[in-house]
């Protein structure tokens, strides 16, 4: 039986205030930028355009280093492509980055186990790209998480659900609170979110991810760090909230509204700022002003390393914080 659906749309847009990184399984690739070391700027071009652009006897000692493909030669490819010039795009580094990019290569060819272990930690995560224009994106699906977080906490206050044990405690406590049995009836199939498109220039910048501890003292944070391509505060996106309201469906548990949508992320990721505020001033660390921001606007909080806080049900939280070892 075909079900008819009443819908509401709110169309928005997305302004970032701290740098965001959204996964999406792609690198940059070794082959395929140089560092502008005049402007602190990575340049990220075709490999293809590159080597076509190249002189005859350059083309076939590029091409000498790549077929010997061993991991010493991945070092000899960045040296190659640092004394040449390239276009492309261009993303902004950090401060550190020259001087980490500088002692890579002075690495030596000979030392193979040195040059894996550095260049494992040299690898730069991309975030979120359209294939069409290279552009970042806001995936619809980074939305629809952080707002059925904020949700699920909204309805925690109000529900009485004991604690949920054992291998699918998560997935059974987002069932209690929302009263289904199983995934096609998640009330949350009503709520599709687009992707978010950005709107002007957009701000890119490669970073590094480094462990900080909540608690100020004792021995410093360990832990690789990891080196991240993030939008930039200021940047802007746009896209839609769409909430379906069947018609004659009859559900045991009160249908998602989008006021009570937008509602539960405002109060949760306010609150959740407010924690993470006193956290990082205890630390010493800068936190970030949300003034000027419109009256009606909310908070959100996406991408990767948004803290276990953000991303569980309070009441219901059981988060494992590694310790020395067997801790």
């Amino acid at each position: 039986m075909k079900t008819r659906y009443n819908k509401e749309v709110f169309k928005c847009c997305l302004e970032i205030l701290s740098p965001v990184h959204l996964g999406c399984d792609e690198i940059y690739e070794p082959t395929g930028f140089i560092l502008d070391e005049k402007s602190d700027q990575l340049v990220v071009f075709d490999p293809l355009s590159f080597v076509s652009g190249l002189s005859e006897t350059d083309k076939r000692r590029f091409s000498e280093i790549c077929a010997k493909g061993t991991i010493g030669s991945i070092l000899e490819i960045y040296k190659f492509l640092r004394a040449r010039k390239a276009s492309g795009k261009r993303v902004d580094v950090c401060a550190d980055f020259p001087a980490h990019f500088r002692q890579t290569l002075s690495l030596s060819v000979r030392d193979e186990r040195k040059i894996q272990q550095e260049l494992s930690r040299f690898i730069i995560s991309r975030t979120s790209f359209s294939p069409c224009d290279q552009r970042p994106y806001i995936p619809g699906s980074s939305v629809k998480g952080a707002l059925r977080t904020a949700y699920l906490n909204a309805l925690a206050g109000k529900r009485h659900v004991p604690p949920q044990r054992g291998k699918y405690a998560a997935q059974n406590l987002e069932k209690k609170l929302l009263v289904y049995a199983d995934i096609p009836e998640d009330p949350f199939r009503l709520v599709k979110v687009s992707d978010f498109k950005p709107v002007g220039n957009v701000g890119l910048k490669i970073v590094y991810a480094v462990n900080e501890k909540k608690r100020a003292g004792g021995r410093p944070a360990r832990g690789p760090f990891q080196l991240l391509e993030v939008i930039q505060p200021g940047a802007v996106f746009v896209g839609t909230i769409t909430v379906e309201y069947p018609i004659k469906e009859k559900r045991n548990g009160t249908p998602i509204t989008l006021q009570a949508l937008l509602k539960g992320a405002k109060i949760f990721y306010a609150r959740e700022k407010q924690r993470e505020d006193h956290e990082l001033e205890a630390v010493g660390a800068k936190t970030v002003s949300a003034a000027g921001s419109p009256q009606h606007a909310g908070l959100l909080r996406i991408g990767r390393h948004s803290g276990a806080e953000s991303v569980t049900i309070e009441g219901h939280r059981n988060i494992k914080i590694m310790g020395r070892r067997g801790e």
